[in-house]
């Protein structure tokens, strides 16, 4: 897998799990390298994606 554009590094992921009713922060490289796998592999997500920051704890 490439490398992310260098625009979209320190970008986060906010995502929402359904089965663990809570949030979940990553960098937006994993939640991507992550969902591709899944999609790869017909593997369903329980993450939704909701929001993108800038800074990680930024509100």
């Amino acid at each position: 897998m490439t490398d992310i554009p260098q625009e979209l590094q320190g970008v986060y992921a906010i995502e929402w799990s359904a089965s663990a009713q809570q949030f979940h922060i990553q960098p937006l490289s994993e939640t991507l390298k992550h969902s591709t796998i899944s999609y790869l592999e017909s593997r369903p997500s329980d993450y939704v994606l909701v929001a993108l920051e800038s800074e990680k704890g930024q509100n």
